[in-house]
């Protein structure tokens, strides 16, 4: 067998190998359907987050089909004016196509000045719901969680000067327009009374200091 003949085996056979590595490849992807909740929201794609591996996949700014291998995957928003670009929505690719509804949680800033707009009616619901008693304790301005549907704030016991008075805790959640109590008053509240409250609101607000 002369050279050239050795030479054109060898670059078939790559050329075999090659197509058979790319196609196990492209089989072992799986489609994933990213949905943005809030269209022209710049986010970012990293593969192994937390680690020291993370790498940076793709960036974009509407809804995208995105073939990925398998393995763990976080989004971030990138606009810290608008979001809370620390919070990522984290999903694992394994042996099926799946899809993915990305709704970035509010920044600070955004929830403080939605809250200047709720917070006569918010504080009204909790005044007319424990209008017996809201004399007796000092209510709190309290915070916006998430996207603004959720608020905690704290009702702390009015008692003497040189004494403090217990820190009540309570969560409301907007619904279809109008808030409503999501968790009465208490000391402490936890995700088995409230399942339905995400466990970060109900940390958020039991870490709130009461107002003396």
């Amino acid at each position: 067998m002369n050279k050239k003949v050795i030479i054109l085996v060898s670059i078939f056979v790559a050329l075999i190998i090659g197509g058979v590595w790319g196609t196990l490849f492209y089989l072992s992807q799986h489609v994933v359907s990213i949905r943005l909740t809030d269209q022209n929201t710049p986010v970012e794609l990293i593969q192994d987050p937390n680690t020291s591996k993370n790498k940076l996949v793709t960036k974009f700014s509407k809804n995208e089909n995105i073939r990925l291998s398998g393995g763990n995957y976080c989004i971030y928003p990138t606009d810290s004016s608008n979001y809370d670009t620390s919070n990522g929505t984290c999903f694992t690719v394994k042996d099926k196509d799946i899809s993915v509804t990305v709704t970035p949680d509010y920044s600070a800033s955004k929830l403080q000045a939605m809250l200047t707009n709720d917070l006569s009616a918010v504080q009204s619901v909790i005044k007319t719901k424990y209008a017996p008693i809201i004399n007796n304790y000092r209510l709190a301005n309290g915070t916006l969680y998430m996207r603004g549907q959720w608020y905690g704030t704290t009702l702390t016991e009015v008692t003497a000067p040189n004494e403090r008075g217990d820190v009540y805790r309570v969560i409301l959640e907007q619904v279809n327009g109008q808030w409503q109590i999501a968790a009465r008053p208490a000391l402490a509240l936890n995700k088995y009374d409230y399942p339905n409250i995400p466990h970060q609101v109900l940390d958020a607000v039991n870490k709130q200091d009461g107002t003396y």
